[in-house]
């Protein structure tokens, strides 16, 4: 195994998840010498040949992190290969690609789907409630009277319970583990935007795990200091808000607003209500964009 020196090359090697934790790792190193780099995976899959750039990187890195793939890609940035242009000695950490649908239950009406520059992710669970399928009214009150009368069916706690096993599992094939984490604070904090994107929140306790396994060095389990240097940096250009309903039935005590998106820099904070609203209705997000 590589000696970790102050001169040691960290290459993170990650989705859009990675754009987190090389912050998180450069402000926590920013009076050190390491070298801390980043390279997408999505962005260069398509590619068949690792650039030179990217070659060294990665043939010169002390210390890799990757996020594991569920397929294999007809490309050198796979990660089985690019696993074999390691150093023999490089320290090698695994951490899976962390996600979770549970909080927004049969969230499949998407009533548009793009905006000018602006588009709406197609995925489930990122657009209203089913009941809204045939909703006309883009009436703040109505909107808000509909909202509050959703119920959920018997199904919802299965549904939840399924997604909390297929949460385990992410742990089986990672080097951190998550799971523990998010049982025991789901609850009291807000800790993903959407299905696919967790907040600064979740990054912190998996670079938290990172720094404890690689360096041995022992955090506190918040770093309000740490994390403030990232609060205008969240992960997602949109949130989707949770309903009342699933609020009331898994007794989430998180807050009613949140970051929603992000505009000219600026991000936004918004309750379901507002959520609604907007995504109701182009002139409503038109009109909620010039106020």
């Amino acid at each position: 195994m590589s000696k970790i020196t102050l001169m040691s090359k960290i290459l993170l090697y990650f989705n859009c998840h990675g754009s987190i934790l090389l912050k998180l790792f450069k402000n926590y190193f920013i009076n050190t010498d390491y070298k801390i780099d980043l390279i997408v995976n999505y962005i260069n899959l398509n590619n068949k040949k690792i650039s030179e750039e990217h070659l060294k990187l990665i043939s010169e890195c002390d210390i890799f992190i990757y996020q594991i793939f569920n397929k294999n890609f007809d490309s050198e940035y796979d990660t089985t290969n690019i696993i074999k242009l390691l150093k023999s000695d490089c320290i090698i950490k695994k951490i899976n690609y962390y996600r979770f649908n549970g909080f927004w239950y049969e969230n499949t009406c998407i009533p548009f789907y793009e905006y000018e520059n602006w588009t709406f992710n197609k995925l489930p669970g990122y657009g209203l409630h089913k009941d809204f399928v045939n909703f006309e009214s883009d009436n703040i009150l109505e909107i808000t009277k509909k909202i509050d009368s959703i119920k959920l069916s018997g199904d919802f706690d299965k549904y939840f319970e399924e997604q909390l096993n297929n949460f385990k599992l992410l742990d089986n094939n990672s080097d951190v583990k998550m799971y523990n984490y998010f049982i025991e604070n789901y609850k009291k904090y807000h800790l993903f935007h959407d299905p696919l994107h967790p907040t600064n929140l979740f990054f912190y306790e998996m670079f938290r795990q990172l720094i404890l396994i690689i360096f041995n060095n022992v955090l506190t389990n918040t770093d309000t200091k740490l994390l403030y240097l990232l609060i205008s940096e969240e992960l997602t250009d949109w949130a989707t808000p949770i309903l009342p309903a699933i609020k009331k039935r898994l007794n989430l005590n998180i807050p009613d607003q949140i970051h929603v998106f992000r505009f000219n820099k600026k991000r936004i904070l918004m309750n379901i209500y507002e959520y609604y609203y907007i995504r109701l209705s182009k002139d409503n997000f038109k009109n909620y964009l010039i106020d």
